[in-house]
């Protein structure tokens, strides 16, 4: 389990942004791009979490308006040769990526940001089941993603390939195809606990069908959240 504790490790100093489209004939920028998200120093983080709202729009005649939370608006121009989007102030230039799934990402200020046409809603967090039984956590989990201070993680971007194969509190890991050594777990109330390397975790059920663990890392936390495959829900 050293393996997967020291692969967790690295969903709290890197995150994948998307990349760039490989066609860009029907793209059209015209519109208004809202911030979603800002990455900095391998974390991203929503608008919300910074406190800032910002926006801008390319006008047809290529004419562009800037609004940030806390500044006035400023107003410029755009370019595009398709895959990039050129904005420019008067005070800064700002060069935007397009990207394949439809965002468009720059640097700013030492930090990537990252805007969509649409607002993103919040998904409301699934709560954990309370009445749990130990053969409830029977079967394979496969973990799909990390949720770190309430920002998806990809795993998979981060060549991550994580399971569980639990059977009546026996739990034995899975990292990169190779098995590692089984540890058995006790459930105390919701959680099924299991200590390894001197790490308590704590797996739980949630509303939604998926099983979950917090990990505390260098006074940050991720959630890695696990899918039950196909063949052990059957």
């Amino acid at each position: 389990m050293k393996k997967l504790f020291s692969m967790l490790l690295a969903c709290l100093l890197a995150l994948t942004l998307p990349v760039l489209a490989e066609s860009t004939e029907a793209f059209s920028p015209v519109g208004t791009w809202y911030l979603i998200g800002a990455s900095a120093q391998g974390v991203t983080v929503s608008p919300e979490q910074l406190g800032m709202e910002m926006s801008i729009t390319l006008n047809e005649d290529g004419t562009a308006l800037l609004t940030l939370t806390g500044e006035e608006d400023s107003t410029g121009s755009w370019t595009s040769d398709g895959s990039t989007v050129t904005v420019d102030d008067g005070v800064d230039v700002i060069e935007l990526s397009v990207n394949e799934d439809g965002t468009l990402s720059g640097e700013a200020g030492g930090a990537i940001m990252i805007f969509a046409t649409e607002i993103p809603e919040a998904t409301p967090a699934a709560a954990p089941l309370e009445a749990v039984a130990l053969e409830d956590f029977n079967g394979e989990w496969v973990a799909v993603k990390g949720m770190m201070m309430g920002v998806e993680v990809s795993l998979e971007s981060l060549g991550m390939n994580m399971s569980l194969l639990i059977e009546d509190g026996a739990i034995t890991p899975t990292t990169d195809g190779v098995a590692e050594e089984t540890v058995q777990g006790t459930l105390e109330g919701n959680a099924l606990l299991f200590t390894d390397d001197g790490v308590t975790v704590g797996l739980q059920l949630y509303e939604d069908g998926t099983m979950a663990f917090t990990l505390d890392l260098s006074g940050s936390s991720i959630d890695i959240v696990f899918e039950k495959t196909e063949a052990a829900a059957e």
